[in-house]
């Protein structure tokens, strides 16, 4: 799918989670910039795809739930496409019961089948075990996709989870709010972009030239990301995190505590760290880690880095609003 038009790309239909999250970020482009037409698509891969074709558009995705944990089909897809993400907000969600104006109320009994996307799903899981143990939560490929789906079947048997908005909109009966299992349910949005740094993404080779590609990952990046710049300056709190992968050379003992040390001994704050099979082999993972903190002005830490891992990627260097 190649448009020429520069264009942010989410998952759709109208009013999903993502969708709700353009304005924020359309917020943080300069006035310039931000009349941006946006595109829904049906799916990740779709979004994948076409940001892989079209470089000059930006996408903003999930990468990660307080709960559930990552969206492993955006994370994997930021380290195998060389994605870059550009900047992230912290959104709360909360989760709202939808339903025809045909529905009972007072008897939920007769209700059978449940629809939403599986993060929802399980996000809600206490509450729909306790009042509905007998109906049958069915998948579907975003939350706005599942309410729009019960509203055109108009069957008093069927509810959707997902956000109110979408329900009203719809016009359905918002039959419970807040349904989240916990009241701290918060959803990570990144915005991302394909930079297509192919020297300064993955730094390999001696120190000077891993020096060299790390200066070129600053002045590259830097360059990329100036759609930000203007607006991230005249924020009032500003924190800057970065996002790494790696992979190591063998399983041993001790080789990812090699690379916790560094971070330790120049008492640097991890947000996050978790790992994914790489799908060569047994036992072979990918690493992500992210810090507080900017790595274009963290040479040295680069350097260890580098000489405890195979292969180590930037996958961002971003404020979070």
């Amino acid at each position: 799918m190649k448009n020429q038009t520069p264009t942010i790309i989410a998952l759709g239909p109208k009013l999903t989670y993502s969708d709700l999250q353009i304005p924020h970020f359309q917020k943080i482009i300069p006035k310039t910039k931000n009349q941006r037409p946006k595109i829904l698509l049906k799916n990740f891969s779709q979004i994948i795809k076409t940001l892989k074709e079209n470089p000059q558009h930006l996408a903003v995705v999930p990468l990660e739930n307080s709960i559930q944990g990552d969206v492993t089909e955006v994370l994997d897809a930021i380290y195998q496409q060389d994605f870059k993400i550009l900047a992230g907000h912290w959104q709360p969600i909360h989760l709202a019961l939808c339903g025809t104006k045909k529905v009972d109320e007072k008897n939920y009994k007769n209700i059978t089948k449940i629809f939403s996307h599986p993060q929802p799903l399980s996000q809600a899981k206490k509450f729909l075990n306790k009042n509905f143990p007998n109906a049958e939560k069915i998948e579907m490929t975003s939350t706005a996709e599942a309410i729009r789906y019960i509203a055109k079947k108009n069957d008093k048997n069927y509810l959707a989870v997902g956000p109110k908005e979408a329900g009203e909109f719809f016009n359905l009966e918002i039959l419970a709010e807040n349904i989240e299992s916990s009241k701290n349910n918060q959803t990570f949005f990144v915005l991302i972009e394909n930079v297509s740094l192919q020297n300064s993404s993955s730094l390999r080779g001696g120190t000077e030239q891993r020096r060299s590609n790390l200066e070129n990952f600053k002045q590259e990046f830097s360059e990329k990301n100036n759609i930000l710049n203007i607006v991230e300056q005249s924020l009032s709190q500003k924190k800057y995190e970065t996002a790494l992968a790696f992979t190591f050379h063998a399983d041993k003992p001790s080789s990812l505590f090699s690379v916790l040390e560094i971070f330790a001994k120049k008492e640097i704050n991890l947000t996050k760290i978790v790992s994914r099979p790489t799908g060569e082999k047994r036992y072979d993972y990918i690493f992500y880690l992210n810090f507080e903190g900017k790595i274009s002005e963290k040479l040295e830490l680069f350097e260890n880095i580098k000489s405890q891992t195979k292969n180590l990627k930037i996958l961002g260097e971003y404020f979070v609003f």
